[in-house]
């Protein structure tokens, strides 16, 4: 490893470098992306539940 001194682009350590980086990258950008669709799902879910109840409580109060 100490052999690579050369820190231009064509350099195969620099590129297999950028290729992990990149890599690297595109992995952190799938897993936000699985963690904003699970957080969306929950919160649609909090919110069809919050709604529910309001319902339920609003129809509870007109019966009295």
């Amino acid at each position: 490893m100490s052999d690579w001194t050369d820190h231009n682009v064509h350099d195969p350590g620099i590129t297999l470098l950028e290729l992990l980086a990149y890599l690297g990258d595109q992995l952190s950008r799938y897993q936000d992306q699985v963690a904003h669709e699970a957080y969306a799902r929950r919160r649609r879910v909090f919110i069809a539940v919050g709604l529910a109840a309001a319902i339920l409580l609003a129809g509870c109060r007109r019966k009295r």
